[in-house]
C-alpha cells in the first residue's frame, strides 16, 4: 500500500488535486509524520505515477510504503507518552478526538502546544487537525470557542459512531461523543414501528442512529440552534435516514405540534431537561419510555431526579415507574451527569382505582 508524503503547508492543496485524480484510497486514513500529511494512495505499480502527481499538483512529494508507515507508528507510541509526561503540568486531560479533529485544553505556550500537536498528529493516523478549547461551553446552544493549532485548517469534524457518519462544524454545533454507550443502549431498546421525539436533538446523532438501525421507525428531532438543524439534516442524508423528521425550533413551542405522539422520548439536555416535563408528557402517547439527562450533586442527584418526577406525576394525574438509572460521566468536582429511564402512563388515577374495585 502507498502513501504519498506531502507538507502539511501545502496539505489542503494535494488532496484537492488527488482527489480530482481519482488517486485518494477513501478506504484508508489520512495520517502524519513529523511536518508531512501521508495520503493513502490507490494501488500504484510504478513510481512514474509520482511524476505525474507532481506535475498535476505543482508540488515536491513523495511515495512511501506500508512498511515505513507501520514502523512510524510504533515509534510514535513511544512518544506520544513522552510528550505528555513532560508537558502535563500545561495539559488538562489530554485530549479528545471528534473523528478527524483532536481537542486539547491547553495552558502551554505556542511553541510547545506546536509540539504537542504534531506528536498528536503522528500517533493518530485518523486525526488531520489539532484544536485547542479557547473557552468554556456557554450559551443557549452550550457551544465553545476553539483556535486552530496545526494540520488541516478545519473545524468541520467528521465522526463515525454506530456505522454512522456526523458532519459538524463543532464551533457552531455542540456534540458528545461521551454519549456514545447510550446512544448505543438506549437503540438496543428500541423496538420496529416506534413513534419516537428527541428533544434537543442536536446534529442528530441519538435520532440518525435510531433510525438507521430500525428502519420502521418514525422519529421527530427538535432543536433550536439553526445551524445544528442544518447539520442534522445533511447527516440525515448522508446516512440515508429518511424516517428522521428534522424540527427547527423551541421545543416548548414545538412540542404542542406532536401531541400524543410519542412512545419514545429522550431528552440529552442535562442542564435543563428537567425544567420541560411538561412538554414529554405532553409528546407522550397514554404509555411511553423516557430517557431523561440531568446534572447534580453526585450524592443526591439522583434520588432529588426521583422526587421531582413522582411529584410532577402526581400533580399532573398520571403514574410513572422509574425503570433504570445509572451515572454517565463525571462533569466537575462535585457533579456528575445521570440518566434516568423511567415509564409514563397517563391514565388516571382515579379510572385506575375505579377499574381495579
Amino acid at each position: 500500500m502507498k502513501y504519498l508524503k506531502a507538507a502539511k503547508k501545502n496539505a489542503e492543496n494535494v488532496k484537492k488535486q488527488i482527489l480530482k485524480l481519482g488517486l485518494l484510497d477513501k478506504s484508508r486514513k489520512i495520517g502524519f509524520e513529523e511536518n508531512s500529511v501521508l495520503f493513502p494512495l490507490i494501488d500504484i505499480s510504478n513510481r512514474r505515477i509520482k511524476k505525474y502527481i507532481e506535475k498535476s499538483i505543482m508540488r515536491k512529494t513523495e511515495l512511501i510504503d506500508r512498511e515505513n508507515r507501520n514502523r512510524t507508528l510504533r515509534s510514535n507510541a513511544e512518544r506520544i507518552n513522552r510528550i505528555f509526561e513532560k508537558y502535563k503540568t500545561g495539559l488538562a486531560r489530554g485530549y479528545d478526538i471528534l473523528g478527524n479533529i483532536a481537542i486539547i485544553k491547553s495552558e502551554l505556550d505556542k511553541k510547545e502546544e506546536i509540539k504537542v500537536a504534531e506528536e498528536i498528529l503522528n500517533f493518530n493516523p485518523q486525526v488531520t487537525t489539532v484544536v485547542a478549547q479557547a473557552g468554556a461551553v456557554s450559551g443557549r446552544y452550550r457551544l465553545r470557542k476553539f483556535r486552530y493549532v496545526l494540520g488541516i485548517k478545519t473545524f468541520v469534524s467528521e465522526y463515525r459512531e454506530s456505522n454512522c457518519l456526523f458532519r459538524f462544524d463543532i464551533r457552531k454545533a455542540f456534540f458528545s461523543n461521551r454519549l456514545s454507550y447510550e446512544r448505543e443502549r438506549i437503540n438496543s431498546q428500541v423496538k420496529e414501528n416506534e413513534n419516537i421525539c428527541v428533544m434537543f436533538a442536536g446534529v442528530g446523532p441519538f435520532a440518525i442512529e435510531i433510525a438507521k438501525k430500525h428502519k420502521s421507525t418514525n422519529i421527530v428531532a427538535i432543536e433550536m440552534n439553526k445551524n445544528a438543524v442544518g447539520y442534522m439534516k445533511d447527516n440525515i442524508n448522508l446516512n440515508k435516514s429518511p424516517n428522521v423528521k428534522p424540527i427547527l425550533g423551541n421545543v416548548r413551542v414545538r412540542s404542542k405540534d406532536y401531541r400524543d405522539f410519542a412512545d419514545r422520548i429522550i431528552v440529552p439536555m442535562p442542564k435543563s431537561s428537567i425544567k420541560f416535563l411538561d412538554q414529554i408528557l405532553e409528546v407522550s402517547k397514554k404509555k411511553a419510555i423516557v430517557h431523561i439527562y440531568v446534572f447534580g450533586n453526585r450524592d443526591t442527584v439522583l434520588k432529588e431526579t426521583e422526587q421531582i418526577l413522582k411529584a410532577h406525576a402526581k400533580n399532573n394525574n398520571y403514574r410513572v415507574k422509574i425503570l433504570f438509572e445509572r451515572v454517565v460521566r463525571p462533569y466537575s468536582k462535585n457533579e456528575v451527569e445521570i440518566v434516568v429511564d423511567y415509564k409514563i402512563d397517563k391514565i388516571p388515577r382515579s379510572r385506575r382505582d375505579s377499574a381495579a374495585g
